[in-house]
């Protein structure tokens, strides 16, 4: 059997199956490792939540495609689907947020078009109908690396409306990410330009500043053993000279001390 490639339409990636392929540039990915390692390891302890990265989910809803958002945190999951497409309605869970890192080819079914209002087949309408609570949105589209912190848009739907409401940053330009109990924001100590903060605004360090810092702590240990066995050798040697240097006056006393008695006698 010979497979074909052919290019995926915009439905493709609004509604993919587990064989459609979406490359990634490394930028989208860097984002996509810092956002899902953190929120793994920060929901880690609770059983029932799961974080997915680029996982297809299958609602079990009646004329709802499958999506497969970049990051996805459930909660109350009973059932896990290690391998293939995650069945939401089977796990007995709910999706508690779900977060997209734009692209080019990406970015309008990531996003409600304000040019184009009457368009609702992108995942900002179709996450709001299918009742995800949160949905949050790193804008890097058309974003550079230099140009300071991406777009970071946070919505939270109106149950009433089953519309998104935007949530609006402190004044510290931080998004309070209530599902997950986390800060997101600006951070110019990293090239991605944001980081995660907990409730007490300490940064989260990602495994590569992790890995960094801890390279440097043993590098300034290894120094200051050097230093303190250079010390221990520079003060035995010391040590040891002062105690040659008294032994030969002592020996030159003696000898003195031999040469006068033999002068007394």
């Amino acid at each position: 059997m010979e497979w074909e490639q052919v290019p995926l339409t915009l439905e493709d990636v609004l509604h993919p199956q587990l064989e459609d392929y979406v490359s990634q540039n490394e930028t989208h990915t860097r984002f996509c490792s810092y956002l899902y390692l953190i929120l793994r390891s920060h929901l880690g302890d609770n059983p029932t939540t799961v974080v997915l990265n680029d996982v297809p989910l299958n609602w079990g809803i009646a004329g709802m495609g499958n999506h497969c958002p970049d990051i996805s945190v459930l909660q109350g999951v009973r059932t896990r689907y290690p391998y293939g497409m995650f069945d939401v309605k089977g796990s007995g869970g709910a999706p508690l947020l779900l977060i997209e890192v734009t692209s080019p080819s990406t970015h309008k079914v990531d996003l409600e078009d304000p040019k184009h209002p009457q368009r609702k087949r992108n995942k900002y309408r179709q996450y709001a109908q299918v009742g995800v609570p949160w949905y949050l949105v790193i804008d890097i589209a058309e974003w550079e690396l230099e140009a300071g912190p991406p777009p970071v848009l946070l919505y939270r739907l109106d149950p009433h409306q089953k519309c998104y409401q935007e949530v609006q940053a402190d004044a510290r330009g931080w998004l309070w990410v209530e599902p997950v109990g986390l800060y997101l924001g600006p951070d110019p100590q990293r090239s991605l330009g944001i980081s995660w903060y907990d409730e007490a605004g300490t940064r989260l360090r990602d495994y590569e500043e992790v890995r960094a810092e801890a390279r440097a702590e043993a590098e300034a240990r290894a120094e200051a053993e050097t230093k303190a066995r250079r010390a221990e050798a520079k003060a035995r040697a010391e040590a040891e000279a002062r105690h040659a240097q008294v032994e030969r006056l002592l020996r030159e006393m003696e000898a003195e001390l031999q040469r006068l008695r033999g002068e007394a006698e």
